[in-house]
């Protein structure tokens, strides 16, 4: 399954700032027309959508037509330091597809490893939403 086939999609450090990446990525889900959630504890609304503070929390209201965290495709767009902590958090709570931003991770082996430490069904996408999804708009 191609990341972009999922049932709905999260995205982690979503902003209500505009020129942040955090906020464009949010608005290309939208302007594609695909069912999304912003993770954001601060900011209770993002362009016009409810934000939720936390995977788990969203695990425990999955979206309309949604049964399970799997069926969810999660975008983050986090400090490197952060990101590990949402894509283990994310994996213990079911969530398998995790698509990173530029700039939300370190090059290496140790986060690698981290990942592959998690279980051999997790996918990790390093690569750019506003570019696979040709949003230049938001750029």
């Amino acid at each position: 399954v191609s990341f972009f086939q999922h049932a709905a999609f999260a995205v982690v450090g979503a902003s209500s700032d505009t020129t942040k990446f955090g906020n464009k990525v949010l608005k290309c889900y939208q302007h594609r027309g695909f069912p999304v959630v912003p993770i954001n504890k601060k900011t209770p609304e993002i362009e016009g959508l409810s934000c939720v503070e936390s995977l788990t929390v969203l695990s425990e209201n999955l979206p309309s037509g949604v049964t399970n965290a799997k069926d969810i495709g999660v975008s983050i767009i986090t400090p490197p330091g952060i990101t590990p902590h949402v894509i283990k958090e994310g994996y213990e709570l079911g969530y398998r597809s995790f698509f990173l931003q530029p700039g939300s991770y370190t090059q290496g082996i140790d986060f690698d490893n981290h990942c592959k430490n998690l279980g051999d069904d997790i996918t990790i996408i390093k690569s750019c939403v506003l570019v696979d999804l040709d949003c230049g708009q938001f750029h």
